[in-house]
């Protein structure tokens, strides 16, 4: 570590806190509305409590750990998770979340609990867990944990500090989480002006077309098979079976394809038992209806050339009097 400021102390976890050192509650005598902690309650990274359960929901059975308000709650199995809270209130919690207590004359619990989150203790934890599937920090290992030890008054400037950039950190991410769905909007959003019309409207009237459109859209329409909206002039509804053919008949033996070809499906590049064989220009739909506002890949596209198709997408030969990417667009 660099040098430190003057009045910081370098030290070990064991030496400051009662690492190890943990209450066992009698769970015959636990009162029913108890807080009972488990780690799936706690969110990853963020720290953010999920669930509140009380012993009477829960009835646990198994050994738990005493924790009071204020102890600074340190999930030991996988820690690369950062499950860490800093408790609200008394309670008891799952033996594999280790109860933190700090003299409040040498610590601000925040500064412990920010501390936690920080690389230096990250990365020596993660490098002396044991365990393959569930790595765990150990007792010993953890009371030599790395710790270092601020004036109380600066550590309360520290906290301070970081509550504050930390919070715009939050905001900043979930304006960021928000961005995905902004653009899928925007991108169904230009689709729909394209092929109803609106986006050539400039287009039209310089070239001497008449605007003639309607934007309202009600979802009965459909259900009543007329059109949702009217078109501009020249414009023309049909039927999608009257504008393709659907080629979803050539099946073919999978354990003798041949060749390094593209393999589609219904959500994209995939394993399936029923394979079809195609060489050409064909727009590939999608048949699976789940999960499509969620879905990351196109639910069609234009497929070229030699590729392999499952039996989850439909072919589409189209037919010349439509453009092949127009159509893939709609």
């Amino acid at each position: 570590m660099s040098e430190l400021p003057k009045g910081w102390v370098e030290t070990e976890l064991g030496n400051v806190t009662n690492y190890g050192s943990t209450i066992k509650p009698d769970l015959k005598n636990i009162e029913g509305d108890c807080w009972v902690l488990e780690l799936e309650d706690i969110e990853r990274d963020s720290s953010r409590l999920l669930k509140r359960s009380s012993f009477a929901e829960r009835a646990p059975k198994s050994s738990k750990n005493v924790f009071l308000k204020g102890d600074v709650l340190y999930g030991k199995l996988r820690p690369y998770l950062n499950k860490m809270l800093i408790a609200p209130e008394d309670g008891i919690c799952t033996t594999e979340i280790v109860p933190l207590k700090v003299p409040s004359e040498l610590f601000e619990n925040r500064f412990l609990f920010y501390w936690l989150k920080g690389k230096q203790f990250s990365d020596y934890v993660n490098a002396v867990s044991y365990g393959v599937n569930m790595p765990r920090l150990g007792t010993k290992d953890g009371k030599k944990a790395p710790m270092v030890v601020a004036p109380l008054a600066e550590q309360k400037r520290i906290v301070e500090k970081l509550d504050e950039v930390l919070a715009q950190v939050d905001t900043i991410k979930a304006r960021l989480d928000g961005i995905p769905a902004i653009l899928k909007r925007f991108r169904q959003s230009v689709l729909a002006s394209a092929v109803s019309g609106k986006l050539t409207e400039e287009w039209r009237e310089e070239n001497g077309a008449q605007k003639a459109w309607d934007t309202k859209f009600d979802v009965k329409l459909l259900t009543e098979h007329v059109e949702p909206y009217c078109l501009p002039e020249n414009w023309n509804w049909d039927n999608l079976g009257n504008l393709v053919s659907v080629l979803n008949i050539k099946q073919a033996d999978r354990n003798k394809r041949q060749g390094d070809y593209p393999y589609y499906g219904a959500f994209g590049i995939m394993n399936h038992i029923d394979d079809y064989v195609f060489d050409g220009e064909y727009i590939l739909l999608a048949e699976d209806g789940k999960n499509l506002e969620q879905r990351s890949r196109p639910i069609a596209l234009i497929a070229k050339g030699k590729y392999w198709v499952n039996n989850h997408a439909h072919v589409l030969d189209v037919k010349t009097q439509i453009d092949i990417k127009y159509l893939c667009y709609f």
